[in-house]
């Protein structure tokens, strides 16, 4: 699975970037980014299906002096155009910033000061929703036999 972290730490997408390789096969991280606009553009040729973003990225943090209360939406809604499939979770160290990141539009929220193996089972869940949403609605139906008519 394609995973992109968008942190202003280096250290900590390097950090996130060798956890999530180390602990599976099948996840490979394709973009990072340190600001709002680089999101932006990296996740346009990345192509990833699940998105890692800081709350306090530069460009999408809305502080009580800011003049466009409106960006951190600005910036999910334009993520959400470019990579419509992508599942996007915020990462913050501050837990109440969760309904706000969740209104914005992101699909999970996770608290940085929770555990490691928690990260990862988090993203794990966003991959089984992934695989999910590829299954065909009628599939869900019931087998019924169709008899032929007499």
């Amino acid at each position: 699975m394609r995973i992109m972290i968008a942190d202003s730490h280096p250290e900590v997408r390097a950090a996130l970037r060798l956890l999530l390789e180390e602990d599976s096969t099948t996840w490979i991280v394709v973009a990072e980014a340190a600001s709002a606009i680089e999101l932006i553009n990296r996740a346009r040729s990345a192509n990833p299906r699940v998105i890692l973003v800081d709350w306090g990225l530069p460009g999408m943090r809305i502080t009580p002096m800011s003049t466009d209360h409106q960006r951190l939406d600005k910036v999910m809604v334009a993520l959400k155009a470019i990579a419509p499939k992508a599942k996007v979770m915020v990462l913050s160290t501050s837990p109440e910033v969760k309904s706000a990141a969740l209104r914005a539009g992101a699909d999970a929220f996770m608290c940085k000061s929770e555990p490691p193996q928690q990260l990862l089972a988090a993203i794990k869940k966003l991959e089984q929703e992934l695989a999910g949403e590829g299954t065909p609605p009628w599939s869900k139906l019931p087998n019924i036999p169709i008899e032929p008519n007499s």
